[in-house]
């Protein structure tokens, strides 16, 4: 009896030390490595994200739980550290075939353009391309327009010549002051010269238009035109063409009559011819008291006498009609006045500087 007793003793000392040692094993041993299996399963996708940017943890974060040896680690490590060494790639120029930026394509472009079909200078093209009102391309890439675009800019210029002749009746020096002028075409004076030197131009046929715009449009008389046509501050025709359209102005009167006889004075007083011409002031001394019916007077106030002078109610000036600024003035300030120089000063008027110094 005493035996079994002992067996059984021995029996339930086995089971307690079993015992023991699972609770142990439970409690102790089995939570760490089940937390290190997981942490060294999911490594490789954590290391993944922060390649992705997604969750900024740093790798050392997870190399206390597994080897660094591991060839998953540390490849994933080194694509890491790689990948943020690597300095970001330049975005490529906006550029064509040629090699051109886009900037400089279209600035050629439009340079050609300007010479070619509107006979531009080259300063004026260079103007165009950078200016605010215009292309507003850069300096760099209108002066490589300019330096690679075909243009002759002496045949560009003797076009622009026509045009003003051809439209607007200009003189032979107006035109070329207009080509060379830094408010006008900015040719160069041996392109200008040039454009002058080969127009295909009727100086007396422009003297006649711009004779007949000035007695249909303000009633000037042939004195007055011819002043206005020689005059520097006006049309700058010569003596010679200026004669010959105050002789040709040939408007219809209300008479029927295709003209009236005049003896216009071809030297400005000097000596006198009998022309052709027909003019709303007949020959009949209306215009002074010489044998040529002309008013002959050196002094502008004194021609102005028996007419009526041109009033800029805006600015307060007086003026005589064939002064270069009355085409100027406004028709809601355009006014005229029989009085006298002294009378209108008392209302405040003061004379043109022009027309009346």
């Amino acid at each position: 009896m005493k035996k079994i007793l002992n067996l059984f003793s021995l029996f339930f000392s086995v089971i307690s030390l079993c015992s023991a040692t699972l609770v142990c094993h439970i409690v102790f041993i089995y939570p760490n490595q089940k937390n290190k299996n997981i942490s060294y399963q999911n490594a490789p996708a954590i290391q993944a994200d922060n390649a992705a940017g997604e969750n900024a943890v740093p790798v050392s974060a997870y190399q206390d739980d597994y080897p660094v040896s591991d060839p998953v680690i540390a490849n994933a490590s080194d694509d890491h550290q790689e990948a943020a060494a690597q300095p970001a790639t330049p975005p490529l120029p906006d550029t064509n075939d040629t090699g051109l930026s886009a900037e400089y394509q279209s600035a050629l472009s439009k340079a050609n353009d300007y010479g070619n079909i509107m006979y531009m200078s080259k300063a004026a093209i260079y103007d165009q391309l950078t200016s605010d009102y215009g292309e507003r391309l850069s300096p760099d890439a209108a002066q490589y327009a300019i330096d690679n675009m075909s243009a002759d800019w002496s045949f560009n210029a003797l076009q622009k010549a026509k045009s003003y002749s051809d439209t607007m009746y200009m003189s032979k020096t107006a035109i070329y002051d207009q080509l060379i002028s830094d408010y006008g075409e900015k040719f160069t004076p041996s392109e200008a010269q040039y454009a002058i030197e080969n127009i295909s131009a009727d100086w007396n046929y422009n003297a006649l238009q711009k004779a007949k715009d000035y007695q249909t449009t303000m009633n000037m008389s042939p004195d007055a035109i011819r002043d206005q046509l020689v005059s520097e501050y006006g049309e700058r025709f010569t003596l010679e063409e200026a004669n010959y359209a105050v002789a040709n102005i040939t408007t219809s009167d209300n008479t029927g009559s295709g003209s009236v006889l005049y003896t216009v004075p071809v030297g400005q007083g000097n000596s006198t011819n009998n022309y052709i011409a027909s003019d709303p002031v007949q020959a009949t001394g209306s215009q002074g008291t010489n044998e040529n019916n002309f008013n002959t007077y050196n002094n502008p106030e004194q021609q102005q006498t028996t007419a009526s002078y041109v009033l800029n109610t805006s600015t307060l000036k007086i003026h005589i009609s064939y002064c270069r600024d009355v085409p100027k003035i406004a028709p809601e300030n355009y006014s005229t006045s029989d009085l006298s120089i002294n009378e209108l000063e008392t209302q405040g008027y003061t004379k043109c500087g022009h027309c009346l110094k």
